[in-house]
């Protein structure tokens, strides 16, 4: 699955919860799709720096406790994409976030299948922890 394929598959499964003033999540991990999809690599770390923002400022105490610690797919590819963008590695990136897409849409589907999860892949939203 190429970035191209993927930059608008996230969006779809975000919920977006912002303050007012904020640019919705929803639309900021769409353009770090499209950033990444362009080779833009200072307009993705742009994207990602406003998804930080805005999880930070949605969550003041921190990350919900079930995530705190807890190593998933899902922590570990916004660590990657965290760790390329903060190093400049473009082809990093990418590659991180075609994976975090991945995981997103399979944690996703399989969460409808359980009755009961302890995942944030559950509730619709996506943190960005890193």
């Amino acid at each position: 699955m190429s970035v191209n394929s993927i930059s608008g598959l996230a969006p779809m499964y975000l919920k977006s919860t912002t303050n007012v003033g904020q640019t919705s999540s929803k639309v900021l991990w769409a353009q770090l799709g499209k950033d990444l999809s362009a080779g833009n690599l200072i307009g993705a770390q742009s994207a990602f720096a406003s998804l930080k923002q805005n999880y930070n400022q949605n969550h003041p105490n921190g990350p919900p406790p079930v995530a705190t610690g807890t190593a998933t797919p899902l922590r570990d590819d916004i660590q990657k994409l965290s760790q390329a963008l903060s190093a400049g590695n473009l082809s990093g990136a990418q590659s991180a976030f075609v994976q975090l897409a991945t995981d997103w849409k399979s944690a996703n589907q399989s969460s409808t299948t359980e009755t009961s999860s302890s995942s944030d892949a559950a509730t619709g939203t996506l943190n960005v922890l890193a």
